[in-house]
């Protein structure tokens, strides 16, 4: 017997070493519908297409060269790929799909018994295509973005350089396609949330995704649950988490504090509540921000502003230094407020929505501001102004604990009602800063510049990564051969 184990753990070790001789991954674009349209372009943001097909199929290209760097299969990984017309108008559209075009089990023996791997990864751990005559991944997003059909939006963004800002009234596409293409490599549940069952056949075999989803409220991972469980936990949101090693390990690297506005005094308001992050600015500090509130005064009302909305540079600079400002949405941009603020010698800022009962959406760019922002509903906005006379003390962040995490777990998308077929498939909104793999309604221009702790979830299930071309923020290695205990 322990001669079999070392004849089995010598092959793996030589086809470890045959690994990492040939790092990285090919992946090969199918071309489709979408690539042949040839409307002159010019040339933008890293890109040197000079067709508008010929921009696609760039974007594309370079999100494929970012996961072959950083994802080792001797198998080409072969993608179908296409942009073509789908729903979209006002403040409703599908941007995008990517799915795996088939499912393997009982593979190989590194393979966790019985459970439904995707094809690309199932490749990659059998050192063999398993199914050379089909594609593995496909991917479809929605050229109807490029007619303007969605409210605020021109079009797609086809630069690839993070250098350069994504104007306000584009949408990037290249972290939405690497977005995709995560999905398609394993980074999906295949859980059906409306019924709480396996995929993909009668012997309720589960995938690999199921094996690291755990429900805090109950301590069950999904493998050990029956089908009415996994459905109720399917929006058991705070209590869905992921228990995976390798990416709960990156959790300080990335994550900053939880999302909590916390009013300490006066008594009478106290208590925590939600905020909204912005695309812009430093985020928040592990360690929260804790002052005093001043709402900003500008003394001017110009464009259906208000005094109050710190459109114009504050007339009560004095007291705002060094304290947190409080200003309404409205009449200019979330930036210019902020700069304003920030001028003052504000130590970060709050801004009222003016409408509820939603968060203000904080988007916007400008690398220049350098404090911490966050909004709250126009109702909790009231309140605090409401006590302002008596003295409001607050603290924007939760430093007990990070952002979108739970009982020391990163948490998963899992949203009460479960509204679509991937619900369980991302990270929390809760996140922040954004992670590529998170539900949220804005694409930070971060996420062009790579990875992040989706890679290590990716590791967690099985996908062997390439460690010269990843660099964590916290000095962490990626393990090229995870199968290879001494």
């Amino acid at each position: 017997m322990i001669a079999n184990g070392l004849r089995r753990w010598a092959v793996l070790m030589l086809l470890c070493a045959a690994l990492q001789a040939h790092a990285g991954a090919n992946f090969v674009i199918v071309a489709g519908q979408g690539f042949d349209d040839d409307t002159p372009a010019d040339p933008v943001a890293g890109n040197p297409g000079t067709t508008l097909g010929a921009q696609r199929q760039y974007v594309f290209q370079k999100a494929t060269d970012q996961w072959g760097a950083v994802l080792n299969s001797i198998v080409p990984i072969r993608v179908e790929a296409s942009m073509e017309p789908d729903q979209c108008s006002g403040n409703s559209a599908v941007l995008g799909s990517g799915f795996p075009l088939s499912l393997y089990a009982d593979f190989a023996p590194e393979a966790l018994a019985d459970t439904w791997y995707v094809i690309a990864q199932a490749n990659a751990m059998a050192f063999g295509d398993l199914d050379p005559t089909h594609n593995d991944i496909t991917i479809s997003m929605n050229s109807d973005i490029d007619n303007g059909c969605l409210t605020g939006t021109t079009g797609w963004w086809y630069g690839v350089d993070a250098a350069v800002p994504v104007p306000g009234d584009k949408i990037p596409l290249l972290p939405l396609v690497v977005k995709r293409l995560a999905h398609g490599l394993g980074f999906i549940s295949l859980t059906d949330p409306s019924s709480g069952e396996f995929c993909c056949d009668d012997n309720q075999r589960p995938d690999v995704w199921s094996w690291y989803m755990r429900d805090a409220a109950t301590g069950k991972r999904w493998v050990e649950m029956d089908g009415s469980e996994r459905f109720d936990s399917a929006s058991n949101d705070p209590n869905l988490t992921w228990v995976g090693k390798n990416a709960n390990r990156m959790q300080g690297a990335y994550l900053g504090a939880a999302l909590l506005l916390t009013v300490n005094s006066p008594a009478a308001i106290a208590g925590s509540n939600p905020v909204a992050m912005p695309d812009f600015g430093p985020g928040l500090p592990k360690s929260g921000i804790t002052g005093s509130l001043v709402l900003v005064t500008d003394g001017d009302t110009s464009g259906g502003g208000t005094i109050n909305d710190a459109c114009q540079p504050l007339t009560n600079a004095a007291q705002v230094t060094g304290k947190i400002a409080l200003v309404e949405r409205g009449a200019c941009q979330f930036v210019i407020k902020v700069k304003n603020a920030q001028n003052a010698g504000a130590r970060a800022v709050i801004v009222q929505n003016n409408v509820d009962p939603d968060l203000p959406p904080l988007g916007g760019t400008d690398p220049t501001i350098t404090i911490a922002t966050v909004g709250i509903t126009q109702a909790l906005g009231t309140s605090l102004r409401a006590n302002l006379a008596g003295g409001v003390n607050l603290t924007v962040g939760d430093p007990t604990k990070l952002a979108g995490t739970q009982g020391g777990f990163l948490r998963l998308n899992a949203p009460n009602p479960a509204n679509f077929k991937l619900v369980n498939s991302m990270f929390t909104a809760d996140m922040f800063p954004n992670l590529l793999m998170q539900e949220n309604r804005y694409i930070s221009r971060r996420m062009l510049t790579g990875f992040d702790i989706t890679l290590d979830l990716l590791k967690d299930i099985g996908w062997s990564t390439n460690p010269d071309q990843i660099v964590h923020a916290d000095g962490f290695d990626a393990n090229p051969c995870p199968f290879v205990v001494p």
